[in-house]
């Protein structure tokens, strides 16, 4: 039930109950009937205090492990990280989308039919969050500096013998440098191909683009959006 709750606060964006549902043990890696948890709902609804609060306090149990799991490294059933979901077209999408690379999700994975999230970017034109996506990724360095702030503002949960955070060893670092130079290499410039050709068809459009990259004040419609929807 705790679950369900935190995934439900965090859907509304109501912080004040997610921090108390952490608190008393809620399980952040939690997921609904379509693989969901509580950081996919926070992302794609824009609430980035939310996804703060548990990229720190991001370790629960899955039913598949008996020890711990990060739910920054959850994927739902469609295989989509909180990247994938966040370049769907979130709320507050560049805000949500440098959170979520800074906390360590890893912007090289592929969904269900082989696509990262740089190239569900560009296939729904949300040329703001491709232009970020197609940046370089943030260092190991600052990854760790981002999130040793984070934890002094935001850790509510104490936790024994807690494993590194993703991507926190060197060697999961270089893993993975490695495995997105194999990616470039295998899928050659198809992506950032096809990003560029948006950054020339902006000038055509510079108007629209204001208004579809336009920060949104607050949820769209009556109520938090889910992912499994769009």
């Amino acid at each position: 039930m705790s679950g369900s709750s935190l995934r439900d606060a965090a859907a509304h964006g109501e912080t004040a109950y997610l921090v108390e549902l952490l608190k008393g043990g809620a399980n952040p890696c939690s997921t609904d009937e379509n693989g969901l948890c509580a950081l996919h709902y926070a992302a794609w609804n824009g609430y980035g205090e939310c996804v703060d609060y548990l990229v720190v306090n991001d370790l629960g149990h899955t039913k598949d492990d008996d020890g711990y799991a990060s739910c920054v490294k959850l994927r739902t059933k469609a295989g989509w990280s909180a990247l994938h979901i966040a370049a769907l077209g979130c709320l507050r999408a560049e805000e949500i989308v440098e959170r979520l690379l800074m906390a360590g999700v890893d912007p090289s994975l592929v969904d269900e039919t082989g696509l990262t999230a740089l190239e569900i970017a560009l296939d729904n034109g949300n040329r703001a969050v491709a232009e970020v996506l197609s940046q370089p990724r943030p260092s190991l360095e600052a990854r760790r500096a981002a999130m040793a702030r984070l934890e002094r503002a935001f850790a509510v949960v104490q936790y024994r013998d807690r494993p590194p955070r993703p991507l926190e060893s060197d060697e999961d670092a270089a893993s993975i440098a490695s495995d997105e130079d194999e990616l470039l290499e295998s899928r050659p410039s198809t992506a950032r191909t096809r990003f560029s050709a948006l950054v020339v068809a902006k000038e055509d459009d510079e108007e629209e683009e204001v208004m579809t990259n336009a920060a949104p004040s607050g949820p769209r419609g009556s109520g938090p959006r889910s992912p499994a929807n769009s």
